[in-house]
């Protein structure tokens, strides 16, 4: 039976339990494929952090390497983007990636508005950023499907929004939602929709393990955290926590790094053999992606700016 167009792209969450129970096949084949494989899948979950984003870039990269399979992204604000790099499919994409997070600027992602939409700038350029990445992937739709959270207004209420359709322009604006900080930045218009803002306006979601358990409560989760406080949830996964050893500063995250990539890399390899212990006792085998294998070494070159 094919997928309901009606829900393809997104879903509120309040509602994912109803259709999950009484019209799963509306739920894209591999979110569902993800749900199927129970306490045998792994999610990553990606939290907010502005400018500390390319903290998830190096993260990731540390897992790719370990070939840890990454079966599904969660992410909100800042872990938005981070979520749509866990798609890389090949070695050369990741390094690729690496290069445009070392040179990430608030100037390459916004651009001042006149107060439109509930903030004086805005993030239209971050969004085709976004599109640009998924293009220049060989296969967006290969690797790691992401769940984008963002939050929806309505009649001065709140809920969680979730987007998941990847195959169109839709996710650069979903990523766009996530990020627009009310009363700051400015929200995007995407049609049928209430305003949607940043996926942590909701303060539980600015790290969604939660969203994650809702969707995948056997997976092994993943949870990258870059705020300078521990998480405000019951937490039963692998916690990577970057900021926590440097950059621990509110400026953190108002001012881009270069090092932040490195600085994830790090955190994240730190936290391999912790993951190896919990997929051995679960039975999950390693996987890696194309141009990577058990020999792969990035450490030296990730410590490393390129400087072309």
């Amino acid at each position: 039976m094919p997928e309901r167009k009606s829900i393809s792209s997104s879903i509120l969450l309040s509602e994912f339990e109803s259709i999950k129970n009484n019209n799963p096949e509306s739920i894209p084949k591999r979110i569902r494929d993800v749900i199927d494989k129970g306490d045998q899948a792994l999610v990553i979950v990606l939290g907010g952090g502005g400018a500390k984003s390319p903290q998830h870039i190096g993260v990731i990269a540390a897992l790719l390497e370990a070939g840890v399979p990454l079966d599904m992204a969660v992410g909100t604000s800042a872990g938005a983007v981070g979520a749509i790099a866990s798609k890389v499919g090949s070695l050369s994409e990741l390094l690729k990636t690496k290069y445009l997070a070392e040179r990430m600027s608030w100037n390459q992602i916004s651009q001042l508005t006149f107060l439109k939409n509930g903030g004086f700038v805005c993030f239209d350029r971050l969004s085709g950023y976004i599109n640009s990445h998924q293009n220049d992937l060989k296969d967006p739709t290969k690797y790691t499907p992401c769940l984008i959270v963002t939050t929806q207004i309505s009649r001065l209420r709140k809920s969680a929004r979730i987007f998941w359709e990847e195959s169109s322009d839709l996710i650069g604006k979903a990523v766009q939602a996530s990020c627009s900080v009310p009363f700051f930045i400015s929200y995007p218009i995407i049609k049928e929709y209430y305003p949607l803002v940043d996926g942590g306006f909701i303060r539980v979601n600015d790290l969604p393990f939660n969203i994650a358990k809702l969707i995948a409560p056997d997976s092994l989760k993943i949870s990258v955290n870059l705020s300078r406080k521990p998480p405000n949830i019951n937490y039963d996964g692998i916690l990577i926590s970057p900021s926590l050893y440097a950059r621990n500063n509110r400026l953190a995250t108002a001012v881009f790094d270069p090092d932040d990539v490195w600085l994830g890399y790090k955190s994240g390899n730190a936290a391999i053999p912790k993951i190896y212990e919990e997929m051995e006792r679960r039975g999950i085998e390693r996987h890696y992606r194309e141009g990577f294998s058990p020999d792969t070494n990035l450490a030296y070159y990730f410590s490393q700016r390129i400087l072309i």
